[in-house]
């Protein structure tokens, strides 16, 4: 009896091919197809330059929280909102001098750990999928809005350690004054100005009036922190009233008095 081959339940009829000539015997056509290839082995764990990526991110967001916090306490102390002393001063002092060299230095650090983790990571992915370097951190991918973004941080960081003063400009002070005037004399007040010991700026001043045409003498001075100036005597005129001014245009510091005392 002939042999005629058959396949299990499972596996789909193939189609047969009838050969001229032959009464019996059937032959079958099969097709085969290769499996597909494995999908290609992707590496595990943490990114390449991942963590020092982070690393420059904390140190720029330290750099920047530390500049704009003594930047602020500059403020609070320049409009009196931070009552002064000598402890407070030697505090402020301090505070200022550190921030002056660790806001730079945390800015320089981090823009080289996140440029070195950047450029490690690109190294390390330069073959693998497009969507594997999606998942990387914007500044780490190379993008321009990282790149903007770091940019700024170095050069502002950079320009508040060259410009914050050595230390915490506190300008405190007091005036005395006794002004005389009469009929047919001219107004002539006398100051002195003390710059109190919690100071920590030298007053260079000169004097000026508003309106103008007073004479001063001396016309000029200086007080350091501690300090009492001269008798200053001060020639108003007869205008009334009239502003009597000691400033300080390079630290941009003025001393006022207005007269208005011959008005009435």
């Amino acid at each position: 009896m002939p042999y005629e081959p058959t396949l299990p339940p499972s596996v789909p009829e193939p189609p047969t091919v009838a050969i001229p000539g032959a009464s019996r015997t059937v032959y079958q056509a099969h097709t085969y197809q290769a499996p597909p290839p494995p999908p290609p082995s992707r590496p595990s764990g943490p990114v390449p330059g991942r963590f020092l990526v982070r690393y420059g991110i904390i140190n720029a967001l330290l750099a920047l929280v530390l500049g704009v916090g003594v930047s602020v306490l500059n403020v609070f102390v320049g409009r009196g909102a931070i009552p002064l002393s000598t402890v407070t001063i030697r505090a402020l002092d301090l505070v200022v001098e550190v921030a002056r060299y660790a806001v730079p230095s945390l800015a320089i650090i981090g823009t080289i750990a996140m440029v070195g983790g950047w450029w490690r990571a690109r190294a390390a992915l330069a073959g693998e999928a497009e969507e594997r370097r999606a998942k990387l951190p914007l500044t780490m991918r190379g993008g321009l809005i990282g790149h903007l973004l770091l940019s700024l941080n170095l050069a502002g960081s950079l320009t508040f350690g060259a410009a914050v003063g050595s230390s915490a400009r506190v300008f405190d002070y007091s005036t005395s004054h006794e002004c005389n005037w009469g009929t047919g004399r001219p107004t002539v007040c006398a100051f002195t100005l003390t710059n109190q010991p919690e100071s920590t700026v030298t007053l260079r001043w000169t004097g000026v009036s508003r309106p103008g045409g007073a004479t001063f003498q001396p016309s000029s001075g200086t007080v350091a922190p501690g300090e009492t100036s001269q008798r200053i005597v001060v020639t108003g005129g007869y205008a009334c009233p009239i502003v009597f001014a000691f400033r300080d245009d390079d630290q941009d510091i003025e001393i006022d008095y207005r007269f208005d005392g011959r008005c009435s």
